[in-house]
């Protein structure tokens, strides 16, 4: 029977494929007796690539990444709650260094500039292309 992780995974890719064309699954792996799972993968949005990273622990939480690439590669906006050390110094100023191992969510942006965001889920990434990238945008 599958788990919550398994089908929460699935549901993305499936999501990918609606949204996204040269879909490549990277690695795809959970665990049917607990709640962990890794999904990995890219595909193409317009011109851009995108970069899809989902990491679930056994304990509930989430590690993300959701990249947008241009057609050169390099970064148009990004958004995970990996450990940043400017992210934690935006949240917690001069005591950042109690704070290090804290996952942060945030966004990168093509300036390097990081922003603090809320959590972020994989169909909040898509409504965020939807709504920030329109058609014509990218030069299309």
């Amino acid at each position: 029977m599958a788990n919550a992780t398994g089908e929460h995974i699935q549901r993305l890719i499936d999501t990918a494929k609606k949204y996204f064309s040269s879909i490549r699954i990277l690695r795809e792996l959970h665990d049917s007796e607990s709640l962990l799972g890794l999904i990995d993968l890219e595909g193409t949005w317009r011109t851009y690539r995108i970069i899809i990273t989902e990491v679930h622990r056994t304990d509930g939480t989430i590690r993300y990444s959701y990249y947008v690439l241009d057609k050169n590669n390099q970064l148009v906006q990004g958004f995970d709650n990996h450990r940043d050390k400017y992210a934690i110094k935006l949240k917690y100023g001069e005591q950042w260094q109690t704070h290090q191992d804290e996952e942060i969510p945030h966004q990168h942006n093509a300036q390097r500039q990081v922003t603090l965001t809320d959590f972020m889920t994989f169909d909040m990434f898509i409504a965020w292309l939807n709504s920030h990238l329109k058609r014509g945008s990218d030069g299309c």
